[in-house]
């Protein structure tokens, strides 16, 4: 029956939003079934054919997928498409291809088999040819159910669709629709940024595509821009692609206009915005941070941070430089740094030279203003010249000794600091200026002449010295090289390949390799080997795990020496199958070094002795069985054992039988013939031959058999906690009883059955288990066999072996890295002690331990200055002592010492110079040091927690601000940690930007006048009212003085009585000896003019030139000096005195101006100006009253302005004899 076609599901109109999916059902019944097709209408008013998105020929069941190509000719990825209309999972989609090649699907049979396809199975055939692809956006096509389908639908794809039902019954069905796609705003941006000139103008476009009607509005901070003077919007619409654009306009824009524009575009489908960026651009602010990081004698290195108020990128710097003496300059220097960096070096500065420095930043707009100006000056020059006369002599194997001369003052450009010493190792094939030499800081610069010794060297080796002097700026050129040999010593390794052989049962071949030269320390005389028995077990074991030693077994003493200047030694006379530990060393003319690891050498079999013991026993009326032992001196590995046997009065009846082993000690005789007397005697046999015979045993047998012991018993020697037994094998007719005794007491009798007890047990076959032997074990055990014919005997002597007892351990020397150690014990136990084990740690470290052999050992590669905790272990061949007692050792060095304050700081200009060098190390290397800093009641903070052991450690960028600022430097090394306060000048404190006050000063340098901070006024008031103070006081005691002195008699040698005073002696052991001590007072203040104190006595003069002791009634003595013994700073004590009470007069020149060998170069120049400190000693629990002033001008100022008759010629004399 044929039926025409009649809608299923009739197709309808599309309304759909741009991009989503769409799927249009069109379905029709009939019979037979219609066919569906779908068409769509051209621009030409055509209706073309929709292509179904799947394959007909081919069924893909739900999970399998097609393969998808990203490329032509490539294959296509692997990829499952889901259907979010159908339930069918046909579909082709992308995996890891951004697109496809073509929108269109054919019907196309594909071969089954094939595991991937090529695009061109799925192009359509008029288009297989064709080189034209779109970019697959979106698919459209019809489904399995010939329902239309997009799956991401474009404005392209609107237009009329129809679909056709046929079957041939009738007209067939059919219908148009219309696709209508919805499109909401989109924006199209030319340019999202815009930058612009302050005072240009700006202009910013918005394009929009979408469905009309179609609206765009700009707005800035959600506020919207109307056409006002400045802002002019125009919107404007593209022919072409049908866009609609507007245009912002902002005539002279300035800084304010900056900022973030919206765009915002809406249709009836809704709307989308853009962000627009407008900069507005302007000249830099002012440079920040300007500071100079590095200088040089001819170079300042620059170092600023960008302005913070900028509107535009910096395209570069100017910085400007001038010398600060030219007052009529002309244009100063300018150089041009890129914007991309903030820093530069300038180049071409004269030395020691003070620079004014100013930087500005500069824009494609123009230049901004000038920061604030830097002063700093240039660095003087490293020394020219080379020091002079330089001299090398070996002082021992491992030190030289050098002596030179300082370079001429012409060469030296500044205030020499110290030298670096120079040491290289010279080989044959080197040339000096091949060498690499390591420096040593070494000596001062204030003498001419200087000495040091180099200590660590390798003994009889050529080495190269220089010597180059360096002051605050560098090192100069080194000086001729000296080349000088150190002594010999003792050879530091033993000789290698050292071998042996035995050559003869009593005589040993040893070989060794020739000694190299890097280790001989000096040119090799002879050789020496030393053979000594080598340490054997004490024990073995037997089957049934007891342990005993074998009994008559004895060890060679045999030891010796041999010296030979060969490489080969033979030595003679040695024990026979003896094992010797042989070492070999090497001499030179300093003495032996030390021995080579020890090696086991063993001479070769000989003829053994005979058994030493021998016993036969009747075991019934015709058999005798005979025992014996091992001999004393086997001389070889035992093979077998031959037993002799004689009939006496038979001259034909002998026997003689040869045992198996070696280790079978005893046999048994048949048929031999009663109340006839039998010998019996024993050879011991090994690879070398027979043994003699050994002593006859003799018996005769008889009817009776009476008790006997076959066993040969004799002294046993046993390690502690094991089982030992101990045999005692019977004969007898009867079965004898057997009883065994421990140093006489009863152990157990048996008559037929053994009976266990807790220490020891009685074997079935009569031999005593004794279990876990101790020391209490040991003695005399005795085995006693009877029956009613005879009664027999043996005993055994037991030695137990335990470890040895606690060794005793002194430390007999010390030093900075190592120590030395004798120890003993008072019990070895019983076996000699082989090795003993040292263990060793610090305080909080881990224990580290190393193996002793000898009773003197050195524990080398200790930290400086540490303690350390020891204790020992020692060793036999039974097992290892209890622990030592622990010993506490610490090794030689000191934490660090501190320099004094004018020694170790200099201040120059805008600096401080800190001379680390000058710490001394107290004889541990001093590792690291921390500097701290403390601006007025400040708490300390940290500047630097981990500076090198450098020479010197220079920190710039000070201005004079008038305020207390302390430093705290401390130097540490493995012994502790020293720590020294010093102060800086009143005058010349940390300046803002200096490292020292980075730490919390967070903005640029102060440009400010400095009476106009208050931070510097306030306490420059206060310093000034406490000095006119001061002033006053000091005018007061003046004037009462000179009231004193009018009726004084002048004494003979021209000055007045109340500043003489009798001679200090040497030999007075009086509280004034305290005044001759060094006291390292760091942090005390040298302040011009008068200053009241108050601080102990040893601070007014620990670094006196002269001390004076006075008393009204003293007279003056020009010999009365005396002077103080330190090498660097010669002290002298002067007597003086004022009415009844004691006075103490201190000259001292200024610190800054002494010239001490260590003292680095000051920038105050030396105008021999001395302080005279004058104070009162008070009694005890009252504080010393003290003045001080400072006469700047020896040659015409008078003491006090009270010493009239003081001579100007003595106090030049006395300030030259200071100098």
């Amino acid at each position: 029956m044929h039926v025409p076609p009649q809608w299923q599901d009739e197709p309808h109109d599309v309304s759909a939003t741009h991009d989503s999916a769409v799927r249009v059902p069109c379905s029709a019944q009939g019979s037979p079934p219609p066919v569906m097709a779908w068409r769509k209408e051209t621009a030409k008013g055509k209706w073309a054919p929709v292509h179904a998105i799947n394959s007909s020929a081919r069924s893909f069941s739900d999970p399998e997928t097609i393969w998808a190509p990203r490329f032509q000719n490539e294959n296509w990825q692997t990829s499952k498409f889901h259907d979010n209309f159908s339930r069918r999972r046909y579909f082709l989609t992308q995996s890891t291809a951004n697109s496809f090649s073509t929108l269109h699907h054919i019907n196309k049979k594909m071969d089954t088999s094939k595991k991937s396809f090529s695009k061109r199975d799925f192009l359509p055939r008029e288009m297989e040819n064709s080189a034209d692809t779109r970019s697959l956006s979106a698919i459209m096509g019809t489904d399995a159910e010939n329902s239309l389908f997009f799956s991401a639908i474009k404005k392209t794809h609107e237009g009329r669709y129809l679909c056709q039902a046929t079957n041939g019954v009738g007209a067939g069905l059919s219908k148009i629709i219309s696709v209508l796609v919805q499109e909401p705003p989109r924006l199209s941006s030319e340019s999202p940024t815009v930058e612009v000139r302050v005072g240009a103008a700006a202009t910013l476009k918005c394009k929009a595509f979408g469905d009309p009607p179609l609206s765009l509005r700009w707005s800035r901070d959600q506020r919207e821009l109307a056409s006002l003077s400045r802002f002019i919007v125009e919107h404007t619409t593209d022919v072409k692609d049908g866009g609609s654009a507007a245009r912002l306009t902002i005539e002279k824009v300035g800084l304010q206009d900056s900022g973030s524009y919206r765009c915002e575009a809406s249709n009836p489908h809704g709307s989308r915005t853009a962000v627009f960026k407008l900069l507005v651009e302007d000249v830099p602010g002012e440079v920040q941070a300007l500071r100079v990081e590095e200088s040089g004698s001819r170079h300042l290195m620059l170092r600023w941070r960008p302005p913070t108020e900028t509107a535009g990128n910096i395209t570069s710097y100017i910085v400007r430089h001038s010398l600060q003496q030219e007052v009529s300059s002309t244009t100063p220097t300018e150089v041009h740094v890129q914007g991309t960096t903030t820093h530069t070096t300038l180049e071409g500065l004269l030395p020691a030279s003070w620079y004014t420095v100013a930087v500005a930043a500069a824009n494609r707009v123009g230049r901004g203003n000038f920061s604030g100006a830097v002063t700093h000056r240039t660095e003087e020059e490293k020394p020219s010249g080379a020091p002079r006369d330089v001299q090398v002599t070996a002082a021992s194997s491992t030190s030289l000794a050098v002596r030179w001369e300082s370079p001429s003052p012409e060469s030296r450009h500044g205030r020499l600091l110290g030298f670096y010493l120079g040491i290289a190792r010279v080989r044959d094939s080197s040339q000096d200026d091949a060498l690499s030499y390591n420096f040593t800081t070494v000596g001062s610069g204030g003498d001419t002449s200087h000495h040091s010794a180099v200590s660590g060297l390798v003994p009889y080796t050529s080495y190269s010295v220089v010597v180059r002097a360096f002051n605050a700026q560098g090192a100069g050129p080194p000086s001729e090289p000296v080349t000088t040999r150190t002594l010999q010593d003792r050879p530091s390794s033993p000789p290698s390949g050292v071998r042996c052989a035995g050559v003869s049962p009593t005589a040993l071949e040893i070989s060794w390799q020739p000694l190299p030269q890097d280790d001989a320390n000096g040119i090799v005389v002879g050789y020496r080997v030393t053979y000594v028995p080598a340490v054997q077990s004490e024990s073995s074991h037997i089957k049934d795990g007891s342990s005993r030693v074998s009994l008559g077994a004895s060890r060679t003493n045999i030891s010796g020496v041999v010296e030979t200047q060969n490489v080969t030694a033979s030595i003679d006379g040695l024990a026979s199958w003896s094992a010797y530990s042989v070492q070999v060393s090497a001499a030179t003319q300093a003495g032996y070094g030390s021995p080579s690891p020890p090696i086991l050498c063993t001479t070769k079999e000989g003829i053994p002795d005979a058994p030493h013991r021998i016993r036969a026993v009747a075991y019934d009326r015709n058999s005798v069985v005979v025992s014996w032992t091992t001999p004393r001196h086997p001389r070889g590995r035992i093979v077998s054992y031959v037993v002799n046997w004689q009939v006496d009065g038979v001259p034909h009846d002998t026997g003689s039988h040869r045992t198996g082993d070696g280790e079978t000690r005893y046999y048994k005789i048949r048929e031999l013939p009663t109340h006839t007397l039998v010998k019996l005697w024993v050879q011991a046999e090994s690879a070398a031959g027979l043994s003699p015979d050994s002593p006859i045993a003799s018996l005769t047998l008889t009817e009776e058999v009476g008790a006997g012991i076959w066993s040969v018993g004799g002294s046993v020697s046993a390690a502690w906690r094991t089982d030992v037994l101990l045999e005692c094998r019977t004969a007898g007719q009867p079965q004898p009883n057997v009883s065994w005794t421990h140093d006489h007491q009863l152990l157990h009798s048996k008559g037929g059955h053994g009976q266990a007890r807790v220490r020891w047990q009685v074997t079935e076959n009569n031999a005593l288990r004794l279990l876990n032997v101790d020391r209490s074990s040991g003695g005399q055990y005795r085995c006693t066999a009877a029956n009613q014919f005879n009664t027999d005997n043996i005993h055994y002597n037991l030695t137990v072996l335990v470890p040895p007892s606690p060794p005793s351990l002194h430390v007999t020397k010390t030093t900075s890295s190592s120590v030395r150690l004798q120890w003993h014990v008072t019990d070895d136990g019983g076996s000699p002690v082989t090795a003993a084990t040292l263990y060793y740690r610090t305080e909080l470290g881990d224990t580290k331990e190393t193996s002793v052999k000898d009773s003197h050992a050195t524990l080398a590669g200790l930290e400086c200055g540490s303690r350390y905790k020891l204790f020992m272990i020692c060793h036999n061949s039974v097992g290892s002592s209890d622990s030592s007692p622990v010993i506490d050792v610490t090794t030689k060095g000191s934490p660090p010492e501190a320099p004094p304050q004018f020694q170790f700081i200099t201040q120059n200009g805008t600096q401080v110079t800190l001379y680390l060098g000058l710490w001394q190390s107290g004889g541990c290397p001093i590792t690291h040091f921390t500097v701290e800093r403390k601006l007025g009641d400040d708490h300390w903070r940290m500047v630097n927690a981990e500076v090198a052991p450098t020479r010197t450690l220079t920190v710039g960028g000070l201005e004079p601000l008038h305020t207390v600022r302390l430093l705290r430097v401390t130097a540490h090394n493995s012994a502790g940690a020293t720590a020294a306060v010093y102060s800086l000048q009143a005058d010349l404190a940390l300046g803002v930007d200096s490292p020292w006050s980075r730490a919390t000063a967070g903005q640029g340098p102060h440009t400010a006048a400095v009476w106009q901070d208050m931070r510097v006024v306030a306490p420059a008031l206060s310093c000034l009212l406490l000095l006119l103070g001061a002033a006053v006081k000091l005018l007061l005691c003046i004037r009462n003085r000179r009231s004193r002195l009018a009726t004084a008699k002048p004494s003979s040698n021209g000055l007045n009585s109340y500043i003489s005073s009798d001679v200090i002696q040497n030999d007075v052991k009086t509280d004034d000896d305290n005044f001759k001590k060094k006291v390292a007072n760091t942090s005390r203040h040298h302040v011009r003019g008068v200053e009241s104190r108050s601080s102990a006595e040893a601070e007014y003069h620990a670094y006196a030139d002269v001390l004076y002791k006075h008393s009204a009634s003293s007279t003056y003595d020009p010999e009365a000096e005396h002077r103080f013994q330190h090498q660097e700073h010669p002290e002298a004590a002067l007597k003086a005195g004022c009415g009844d009470q004691q006075f103490y007069s201190v000259v001292y020149r200024q610190p800054l101006r002494r010239a001490y060998p260590d003292q680095a170069a000051s920038a105050v120049p030396n105008d021999g100006s001395v302080v005279i400190q004058t104070y009162r000693r008070e009694k005890p629990g009252r504080k010393n009253s003290t003045m001080v002033a400072e006469v700047q001008d020896v040659k015409k100022s008078r003491f006090l302005e009270t010493s009239t008759s003081f001579e100007d010629r003595e106090i030049y004399d006395r300030d030259s004899r200071m100098k």
